[in-house]
């Protein structure tokens, strides 16, 4: 990889970003240099905003060996993330042969980008090796299953599973399968009455189910049951069975190995 300054150029990289919206901590980057990992990224932000992150996640693409030229940040205040994007998009543009986009991610929040990647790889890719890495206090969290436990709601998920769903994916003329983009997810910070008393089952492999049409169903166990949790309902007629696909697949098909 081709080493990367530690101060900002005053000539290159004065990029225009797109405007934050009020509240906005998610910053999202596209165009890295794919050889530039989690630990790459890490020592960057500890130059730019030390122990102000509590979400990174630096997509790899297993198959190929190789990260796929995106990565997202969570600040843990909007002024930090506007700060830091400013910055990032100087620093990460001082190289001429680089052409890195810094811009406001698309889900905003780190439990909302925890209850998304989910959404699409379920339960168990919290424990694979390029999972987003998730901080508290500035030290990064062991147990990110645990930890989702308890700051990820129901109502979350099921809003999560819903986006997912909505950016099932069509093919383009060439022949590619592409998620659909351009959603916008900024959650919302009241809390359903479901969120009380709930546990995220920890052995979904796949990610959740969505459905653009019903949106996704819970069914919260009976308050006699030692463990309460939601789970999936497919409803009148459905097959619960039907949402099932295999371990390197999201829920809409589109193949995304971690």
């Amino acid at each position: 990889m081709a080493s990367l300054p530690m101060q900002p150029s005053s000539v290159r990289g004065r990029r225009n970003i797109p405007a934050f919206e009020d509240g906005d901590t998610t910053v999202m980057l596209r165009r890295l240099p794919l050889d530039l990992g989690t630990q790459a990224l890490l020592e960057i932000l500890d130059q730019v905003a030390p122990r102000l992150y509590d979400l990174v996640y630096v997509p790899f693409d297993r198959r190929r060996k190789v990260h796929i030229a995106l990565a997202w940040v969570n600040f843990t205040t909007p002024e930090t993330a506007r700060q830091s994007a400013s910055t990032l998009s100087q620093l990460l543009s001082s190289d001429p042969e680089w052409n890195v986009e810094v811009r406001p991610a698309n889900v905003q929040g780190r439990d909302a980008n925890l209850a998304y990647f989910i959404a699409r790889f379920g339960t168990t890719a919290l424990a694979k090796p390029h999972a987003p890495l998730v901080f508290a206090n500035g030290s990064a969290v062991a147990d990110r299953l645990a930890f989702v436990r308890r700051t990820v709601s129901p109502s979350l998920l099921r809003e999560a599973a819903d986006l997912v769903a909505a950016e099932r994916p069509v093919q383009s003329r060439n022949g590619c399968t592409r998620r659909a983009q351009g959603f916008i997810w900024r959650p919302s910070a009241s809390a359903a009455p479901e969120d009380q008393h709930w546990q995220l089952p920890s052995n979904t492999a796949t990610g959740l189910a969505g459905n653009t049409g019903n949106g996704w169903n819970w069914r919260l166990l009976p308050p006699g049951e030692s463990n309460r949790q939601y789970s999936p309902y497919a409803g009148p007629g459905q097959d619960a069975s039907a949402f099932a696909v295999s371990d390197n697949r999201d829920i809409t098909g589109v193949v995304f190995s971690l």
